[in-house]
């Protein structure tokens, strides 16, 4: 009989407080989506949005890599690409260099 050690249960408790978690986070964006006029918006109300959005894929990521580090970088990245597309000054190029940029980053440090 298998019986699974303290290290295999505390994963999985952490787990699902993670799945949990990001499950709140998301719907919250989608309420914010939903319900919120976005012609009312000000330029310093894009904060709330911006940490939901960042908070958002954090947790994702970090489910979907299991290591936070990675899930920070690249959602550090999307976050700057959204924020950069939001004032027009985003591009593919943009895009492009500042994925190649976390690439980079990744490769040197997390390989």
């Amino acid at each position: 009989m298998y019986l699974p050690t303290y290290n295999e249960l505390y994963m999985k408790k952490r787990y699902g407080w993670l799945l949990g978690i990001t499950f709140f986070v998301w719907s919250l964006i989608i309420l914010m989506i939903l319900f919120v006029d976005p012609e009312k918006v000000s330029a310093l109300e894009y904060l709330l949005p911006g940490v939901l959005v960042y908070l958002g894929l954090f947790f994702l990521l970090s489910i979907l890599t299991m290591s936070s580090k990675r899930a920070l970088l690249w959602s550090s990245v999307l976050l700057i690409a959204f924020y950069l597309r939001l004032w027009g000054l985003g591009s593919y190029l943009n895009l492009l260099l500042l994925l190649g940029v976390a690439g980079s980053v990744e490769i040197y440090y997390f390989k």
